[in-house]
């Protein structure tokens, strides 16, 4: 339905590629289950990500479409089951980004609090290297140390 109502509100000059990965994106995000654009990117005959961004911006705009933020909890459990994590380390997780971050990105904050937990001493045994999480979510080892400050500072304003 998107699809035909960007056709009638004229999306000359934009690749359909683009157009339709910037749908499948919209659509997951009001949906609840964003993904990233990286991952639109890799199923996607549009290999720019720049251009799938350009594209979800021009149907927002076009199509007043309301997409709501990504947080996240929306990346904690597939991150957590992507690295294979226990149960009681992604309830761990889950809390830990359970917070208003604003201003930083949802997939480097669920990355920085994976590693927190995962290198407390009650995780040992599902210890995961910053490289590691780093591979397996796709977030840069300098975001998860940015994520990871952002979320301890975070801690530290929790009243006891």
């Amino acid at each position: 339905m998107l699809y035909r109502e960007a056709i009638h509100k004229s999306i000359k000059g934009r690749s359909i590629e683009a157009i339709t990965s910037a749908i499948i994106y919209i659509v997951c995000r009001q949906y609840g289950v964003p993904r990233t654009l990286e991952e639109i990117k890799q199923v996607s005959w549009e290999n720019k990500e720049r251009k799938i961004y350009k594209a979800v911006n021009y149907l927002t705009q076009k199509l007043e479409l309301k997409i709501p933020p990504a947080s996240p909890r929306d990346f904690v459990f597939r991150f957590c089951s992507w690295l294979d994590l226990s149960i009681k380390t992604r309830a761990e997780v889950w809390e830990m980004a359970n917070r208003d971050f604003n201003g930083r990105t949802p997939t480097g904050i669920a990355a920085a609090a994976i590693y927190i937990i995962t290198e407390s001493a009650e995780s040992n045994n599902e210890h995961r290297t910053k490289k590691k999480i780093a591979e397996i979510t796709g977030v840069s080892i300098p975001t998860i140390l940015k994520g990871t400050k952002e979320v301890s500072k975070q801690l530290e304003n929790i009243p006891n």
